[in-house]
This record gives structure tokens, C-alpha cells and sequence, in this order.
């Protein structure tokens, strides 16, 4: 099996969308973020890490009408540095957490 190239971004201000595709996400930033996620392909791998000058701020990561987080949630909120949502596309409404460190909550 071949695993997609992933490209990083990093998120810094409110409003921001998460981009379509393979990517690992920094949510960066000294104020809270409040982000669009991104709609999944089947095969889409995702990654969020919450780092940078975050320390100890909520960001949210809400994801498009009609797709969720394991089916049921669409908001994913990370309070710590160094949470951490690794994702793949399981279908175009669904992302399947494979892993989540620290503790990112979801709603």
C-alpha cells in the first residue's frame, strides 16, 4: 500500500479552511482558532496537532454539513498543547479517528 504525501499546514487565524486532501495541520496561534475542516476522500489521511504558541487555548475544528467525526460529532476541540488527531477518510461524510492524544473532544 502506497501512503499519500502529506503537506503541512499551519492554521494561524480564525477562518482559516483546512484544505481538501492529505495533510498534517498545525493549529497555531496565541488567540483561539475556530477552523473548516475539510470534506474526506476515501483514503484521505488527516492529521491535526495542536502546537506552536497555542498553550492552553480552545480550537475548534468544525467539519462541512453532512460529514462527521466517527459518525456522529462535527466539532473537534483541542484544549493542550500537543493534542493530536491522526484521521483517514473512511467515505466523503465520515472521518475515522485512528488515534487521539491528549484530549481532543468532540461535539
Amino acid at each position: 500500500m502506497k501512503l499519500p504525501l502529506l503537506e503541512l499546514q499551519d492554521i494561524t487565524s480564525t477562518g482559516d479552511v483546512i484544505h481538501d486532501g492529505s495533510y498534517i495541520v498545525n493549529l497555531n496561534s496565541a488567540t483561539s482558532l475556530a477552523v473548516t475542516g475539510p470534506t474526506p476522500a476515501v483514503g484521505d489521511l488527516l492529521i491535526i496537532v495542536m502546537g506552536g504558541n497555542s498553550a492552553t487555548l480552545d480550537h475548534t475544528v468544525t467539519l462541512p454539513s453532512g460529514v462527521t467525526w466517527e459518525g456522529t460529532n462535527d466539532v473537534a476541540t483541542f484544549g493542550d498543547n500537543g493534542d493530536m488527531l491522526m484521521c483517514y477518510g473512511y467515505s466523503t461524510t465520515r472521518w475515522q479517528i485512528i488515534q487521539n492524544t491528549g484530549s481532543v473532544a468532540f461535539s
